[in-house]
């Protein structure tokens, strides 16, 4: 009982990450390795990896959000959407 007073409290207590903010901490990742070690250097390639899987998390939340909101393929008189107007 106590473990899971525990791990409700951790689980509580951990913060949600802004993807705005996680997008541009990529970012400056990959602008400080560039300054550093140059635009080939592992560090520079590690990080615009990152910022490309972020991307491309982001345009799937996007298409996944358009097609829950989007209207029914179906013909009025089979939709149900179109039977509550």
């Amino acid at each position: 009982m106590a473990m899971a007073a525990l791990l409700l409290a951790g689980c509580a207590a951990t913060p949600t990450v802004d993807p705005m903010e996680e997008m541009a901490a990529a970012i400056h990742a990959q602008q400080v390795a560039i300054r550093a070690h140059g635009p080939e250097s592992p560090e520079a390639q590690a990080a615009q990896a990152h910022i490309c899987d972020l991307l491309r998390q982001d345009l799937v939340a996007q298409q996944r959000r358009q097609n829950r909101l989007a209207p029914s393929p179906l013909p009025p008189r089979l939709n149900p959407q179109s039977a509550k107007d």
